[in-house]
C-alpha cells in the first residue's frame, strides 16, 4: 500500500467515508486537493485515476457503481484521450463527485 493510500484511507476515517468527507467539503466546491494534483504532476496520473485514489476506491467498486467493466475503467485510466460526458457522468456519481471534479 502506497502512502497516498494510506493517507485517503485515514481521510475517510476522519470523515466517517468519502462521502462524508465530500459533504464537508461542499463549501470548497471548487477546490481541488493538493494530494490530487500531486498525483496528477509527479505520477501522471489523469484525473480519474486521481481522484478514485484519493477517495480510496478500488475500481472494482467504481466500475461496479457506474455500470461498467473493471477492465473498461483501467483502460479510461490509462487512456490519455477525453472521455465522454456520458462516462464522465457515470463514474463521476460512482464516486459522489460532480461530473466537473473529473473533467481534465
Amino acid at each position: 500500500m502506497t502512502n497516498d493510500s494510506r493517507n485517503c484511507i485515514k481521510k475517510q476515517r476522519q470523515f466517517g467515508s468519502a462521502k462524508g468527507f465530500m459533504k464537508m467539503s461542499e463549501e470548497f466546491s471548487d477546490y481541488i486537493p493538493n494530494e490530487i494534483v500531486e498525483l496528477m504532476v509527479k505520477k501522471r496520473y489523469n484525473t480519474v485515476k486521481s481522484w478514485r485514489i484519493y477517495l480510496g476506491l478500488t475500481q472494482r467498486e467504481i466500475a461496479k457503481k457506474a455500470g461498467i467493466t473493471q477492465a473498461a475503467l483501467s483502460q479510461m485510466e490509462k487512456a490519455d484521450n477525453e472521455l465522454r460526458t456520458a462516462t464522465l457522468e457515470k463514474l463521476a456519481g460512482a464516486m459522489g463527485l460532480n461530473v466537473e471534479k473529473l473533467q481534465d
